[in-house]
């Protein structure tokens, strides 16, 4: 949808003199491929308009690159290599003084440094949240300044510094974490207020997904609940899929909201301990959650993730049949009528059941190993 139009401006552009707006279609398209998982594609894209951009001697421009390429790398999981990137792009808008570049690239900055405490010692994890914070807490004090005035950065900024607080809270756990816990709360709902007032319904989802996530990481799992609850009830009913009838995509549709439906789907079937009696739930959420990241971005990370997710709920389950729990999981497909969404050229076959289809041609049911049930 977005990419395609990118695509096409590109290769109209290609046909033109203009090398500054084509080198910002190339930026503008590297940064859609990258939050929908084509890492490879969209570094090709940001490289070229950097070349292009450096070579016209256009400072901030180039930084804008930099930035986008650190954007890239954390939407992909690749914290390491997105410090690397927003640390060349804030010293390029440090020298430049341009106060809305600073902001974005130590956001970018604090996010990599956050992402990438998981991959360290203990020891140095604590270091790494400590320098997120440091660089958030100079985003507010520009804000504060008046220096900058765009709200979607500081509602952007504010979930960051609420899920920074969400990490480490977790990392800690309670009592140690239990001051995190609050400050956590406090970012995210005061992003989502802003979103609220500024009809920002992808960043609203953002910070209560962000909330959600922090009651699940501290065992609070009765709120989580119920935030879980409360932001399936803000997003538009044809965005849902539901048993009422089949869902019907539209190109003019916020790809995003589908994403943080996934992310909600997961945290839901997390939630759940599968038995024998609550079985149907879990299968019910990671087939819904793999379609809606499906959506989203057939190549995204988190739609690996939940085709992870469903495979292994799948191949764990011991105290059910395979033939059993192949047939819930054609039940869940039939009654959200998923078959229709393969339709849809832009979806293609659904990868919940390609998980469902590998996972019996390669693990042959074999019944007097199975338990009596």
């Amino acid at each position: 949808m977005a990419q395609k139009r990118y695509e096409i401006a590109d290769a109209i552009l290609r046909r033109t003199e203009n090398e500054a707006l084509h080198a910002e279609v190339q930026n503008d398209l590297s940064r859609a491929l990258g939050e929908l998982g084509e890492r490879i594609k969209a570094e090709g894209y940001c490289q070229d308009g950097l070349q292009t951009r450096k070579a016209l001697g256009f400072d901030y421009a180039t930084a804008l690159s930099l930035n986008t390429f650190a954007l890239i790398n954390n939407r992909n999981s690749r914290p390491t290599t997105a410090r690397s990137y927003a640390k060349e792009a804030l010293l390029l808008f440090r020298q430049l003084h341009n106060a809305r570049g600073i902001v974005m690239a130590l956001v970018q900055r604090a996010e990599a440094k956050r992402r990438s405490w998981g991959l360290n010692p203990s020891h140095i994890r604590l270091v790494l949240l400590e320098e997120a914070e440091e660089l958030l807490k100079e985003v507010e004090d520009i804000f504060d300044q008046g220096a900058v005035q765009e709200k979607v950065r500081l509602i952007g900024a504010k979930i960051e510094r609420g899920s920074l607080y969400r990490d480490w809270a977790g990392f800690l756990q309670s009592p140690d974490g239990d001051k995190y816990f609050e400050q956590a709360i406090r970012y995210l709902d005061e992003a989502r207020e802003l979103a609220q007032e500024s009809n920002y319904l992808t960043f609203e989802l953002d910070a209560i997904v962000n909330k959600a996530y922090l009651f699940v990481y501290y065992n609070h799992l009765t709120e989580a609940k119920a935030v879980i609850a409360q932001a399936h009830t803000i997003v538009p009913e044809d965005y849902l899929l539901t048993t009422k009838r089949p869902i019907k995509l539209k190109p003019d549709m916020n790809l995003t909201i589908f994403n943080q439906l996934s992310k909600l789907l997961a945290l839901q079937a997390r939630i759940i301990v599968p038995t024998l009696e609550t079985f149907a739930e879990p299968l019910t959420y990671h087939i819904l959650g793999t379609t809606y990241s499906q959506i989203f971005s057939a190549t995204s990370w988190y739609s690996g993730e939940h085709q992870k997710e469903l495979h292994k709920l799948l191949n764990s389950s011991r105290f059910m049949p395979l033939s059993r729990m192949t047939a819930m999981a054609d039940q869940i497909i039939h009654d959200y009528h998923l078959r229709e969404l393969e339709q849809n050229p832009d979806i293609g076959p659904l990868k919940a059941i390609q998980v469902i289809q590998e996972l019996v041609s390669t693990r042959p049911e074999i019944d007097y190993l199975q338990p009596d049930v």
